[in-house]
């Protein structure tokens, strides 16, 4: 039931929808006075390979879409040239900084952790704007906080860390689906068990030599080195 309903999650490119939990959200996204509900919209002016993608959280979108100044705060700017089906709103765009940052995270983490956790492409994503701090859960699609990402870090480290952040963002898919499940365990204990299940896999992908870019080394190339 944890990764059930993020195997199953699409929010199309724009959507305004509730997190999971309310625990998710940080104090000054409570403050804005938003409520629980608040806007996801995919960066369609960036891609990458392995289906990765990165969303804006937070910003509006349709008519009361945020401004450029604000944008900019973010890394992102309306690309209103390239608009074309999604109602009343222009196409989000990287800065330069803000793409290489998010390939980054993509080949670090991302592309790793999906294949850790068995999950489809594109069920992990990051994120950026505000409120969205380490990670949220929108209806099942595992949003991380962009922001919070160390671009010159190890990346054993990095995936290590933010493998705990996806067990706790996974852990909350049952809480917000209800059941016996939900009301019999805490959320400490549900991401408690994810990890459990999860955790050999990551030791296995880190023992097999994962580089920087994601992908499993050649053994032959460390012999040749050696």
């Amino acid at each position: 039931q944890c990764m059930q309903r993020t195997r199953n999650s699409h929010l199309g490119e724009a959507a305004r929808c509730s997190s999971t939990a309310s625990a998710t959200a940080s104090g000054a996204a409570r403050a804005a006075g938003r409520g629980a509900e608040t806007s996801l919209q995919r960066v369609q002016g960036w891609s990458h390979r392995g289906n990765a993608a990165l969303y804006a959280h937070g910003l509006a979108v349709g008519p009361r879409r945020a401004s450029a100044e604000r944008l900019r705060l973010w890394g992102l700017e309306w690309d209103a040239s390239s608009a074309s089906g999604l109602e009343a709103s222009a196409v989000l765009a990287a800065s330069p900084s803000l793409a290489t940052r998010a390939a980054a995270f993509a080949d670090m983490v991302l592309l790793p952790l999906t294949e850790v956790f068995q999950l489809p492409s594109g069920c992990l994503v990051a994120a950026v704007g505000p409120g969205v701090g380490r990670g949220h859960n929108f209806t099942g699609l595992v949003c991380l906080g962009l922001a919070r990402f160390g671009t010159a870090g190890d990346g054993r480290e990095e995936r290590c860390r933010w493998f705990a952040e996806v067990c706790r963002l996974l852990a909350e898919n049952v809480r917000a689906a209800g059941g016996p499940s939900s009301s019999s365990f805490s959320a400490a204990e549900l991401a408690a068990a994810v990890s459990a299940q999860h955790l050999p896999l990551l030791i296995e992908m880190e023992m097999s030599g994962v580089a920087a870019g994601g992908e499993v080394q050649d053994d032959s190339d460390n012999s040749e080195s050696s």
